[in-house]
């Protein structure tokens, strides 16, 4: 799993499964419609504590014979009851984007069931990753306490000093 910002974890940033997960084997999605390919990504909070149950898809058209046109576009979609909200399109309508995904969404039970398995991992990676930033800044925070003078009373809680107990060479 590659390193992702807790902060941003915690402030709700969406991230692709592809970039966390940073494995291409069978993960791209895509569609077609009118003879066009579109490859889809899909993004996630990876907030622990958030409930949101959606996903957003991020469709770029790909036609093979000019690489990459400008054609893409941005929805947010409910894992629980299938509607969506198209955010953002270049190149292509809004209606025209609505059109589209609605055309893919019709046989699209395996694909939800595949967007809820990935937002549980993303969930659990970003739990993970929370859990390893705490765990770091502790030991981080523990390691920065100043050592005790020779004559204070040892940390280890002895009762002696610590040139007596802990800081005995």
């Amino acid at each position: 799993m590659k390193v992702v910002n807790p902060t941003d974890i915690l402030n709700g940033k969406t991230y692709s499964y592809i970039d966390v997960f940073d494995d291409l084997d069978g993960i791209v999605l895509g569609t077609k419609s009118n003879g066009i390919n579109y490859y889809i990504y899909d993004r996630y909070c990876m907030n622990p504590s958030c409930n949101c149950e959606e996903v957003i898809l991020h469709y770029v058209e790909n036609d093979e014979r000019e690489k990459w046109k400008a054609a893409e576009f941005g929805i947010r979609i409910s894992l629980i009851n299938k509607k969506f909200e198209v955010l953002q399109t270049s190149g292509m309508t809004k209606k025209q984007a609505r059109e589209l995904v609605e055309e893919s969404l019709k046989s699209s039970d395996q694909a939800m069931e595949l967007f809820q398995k990935r937002y549980k991992q993303m969930k659990n990676a970003g739990k993970e990753a929370l859990q390893r930033w705490k765990q770091q800044s502790k030991e981080a925070t523990q390691s920065t306490r100043l050592k005790p003078k020779r004559n204070e009373l040892c940390p280890c809680g002895s009762g002696k000093k610590y040139k007596k107990c802990c800081g005995a060479s």
